[in-house]
């Protein structure tokens, strides 16, 4: 079987026996799942590699992970409980989605999610609130529902240049109405199809 190379960041492990390690990656071409023999050895040579929000080549053959390397150590993410909360939120919306949608186009979807990894790792002295919205935002235009009021109000922002409490807060407000309003109109649509 051939090698092949993917560039992902890890969303989940789970122990898989007694020193086997199961991975799951997201890449652009979607959420991809890898066993690494052996990773959980205490001389593994992928130890402190195959780890949480890291954003890794690893290099398959079939299912198993015979090589991978770290591009960005998403170590620093587990310092701060916000950024920590932040990146597992981002890792479990990925694993849901794609547990229930595995057929949309993942490459734009993985370059945001990459670019909100990357800031939640690397620029440590700034908020994070950017992320949360930005990811977010972008979600749920992924799903295919946007929220005028939110676009007009990002568009605001962007031309300021910066944003007071109260809009920050109605922002996320904003946000959070959307994905309820998406809710409420995706969910019966889904029990249509499941009782088909």
């Amino acid at each position: 079987m051939k090698n092949v190379v993917y560039t992902g960041i890890i969303v989940k492990t789970e122990r898989h026996k007694d020193f086997n390690l199961r991975v799951s990656v997201f890449t652009k071409d979607g959420l991809l799942t890898f066993y690494a023999t052996g990773a959980l050895r205490p001389k593994a040579k992928f130890a402190g590699v195959l780890q949480l929000f890291n954003l890794c080549e690893i290099t398959t053959n079939g299912f198993s992970i015979i090589g991978a390397v770290v591009n960005t150590n998403g170590f620093e993410i587990t310092k701060h409980i916000q950024r920590y909360q932040l990146a597992s939120s981002i890792c479990d919306t990925i694993v849901k989605l794609f547990r229930d949608f595995s057929d949309n186009d993942c490459g734009s979807l993985f370059e945001a999610v990459s670019e909100s990894m990357m800031v939640l790792a690397t620029k440590t002295d700034e908020s994070c609130f950017h992320v949360f919205i930005g990811f977010y935002g972008y979600l749920l235009s992924f799903l295919g529902y946007q929220d005028e009021e939110f676009v007009v109000m990002i568009d605001e922002v962007k031309q300021k240049g910066q944003m007071t409490l109260t809009e920050a807060k109605k922002l996320v407000s904003i946000l959070v109405r959307s994905f309820r309003e998406y809710c409420d109109h995706e969910i019966p649509y889904a029990l249509e199809l499941l009782n088909a």
